[in-house]
Order: structure tokens, then C-alpha cells, then sequence
């Protein structure tokens, strides 16, 4: 999150095709999506403060994002809804 708030510069293509080197002003609205691993799920409530702990020690508002896909749920996907909340 620090890293995409900050602006950067690299190399890229333009529309044309042809090299030249990018510059971006940071994302500020930066967030940190919750949705599972090679361990399983990330996204009880557990692991939903303790992400909120880390995250506001650096910024004021947290942003997190719960990724609800199925894939991640390994569920039919009428069961997605109810795991999410």
C-alpha cells in the first residue's frame, strides 16, 4: 500500500507502440483485498481486524475489500452470501 501511493516511473509503450518511460502520481485510494491463500481463507473477522490493526497504524481510514468469489469459498455459489457476512 505504501509503495502504490507514491508515484513512480517506469518503462511502457505508448498507444503508438513505441518505448517510453511512464510516470504516475501514486494511488491514494489504495486498499488491501482480503480473499485467501495457498493456507486457506483470510477473511474471517479475525483476519478482518487484524488487517484494520496493521492498516490504521499507517493510515488514518483503512480500506479493505472482502473477496466473496466462490472460487475462494470452494461452495456452491448460494453459499457465498452467507460466508461473507
Amino acid at each position: 500500500m505504501h509503495s502504490a501511493s507514491n508515484p513512480h516511473a517506469f518503462m511502457g509503450v505508448t498507444e503508438n507502440g513505441l518505448a517510453a518511460i511512464v510516470k504516475t502520481r501514486g494511488n491514494k485510494d489504495v486498499h488491501v483485498i482480503l480473499r485467501g491463500g495457498t493456507s486457506g481463507p483470510n477473511f474471517s473477522a479475525e483476519h478482518i481486524q487484524k488487517t484494520i490493526e496493521i492498516v490504521s497504524k499507517k493510515r488514518e481510514f483503512p480500506s479493505i475489500m472482502v473477496d466473496c468469489s466462490r472460487q475462494y469459498f470452494h461452495l456452491a455459489h448460494s453459499s457465498v452470501c452467507t460466508q461473507c457476512t
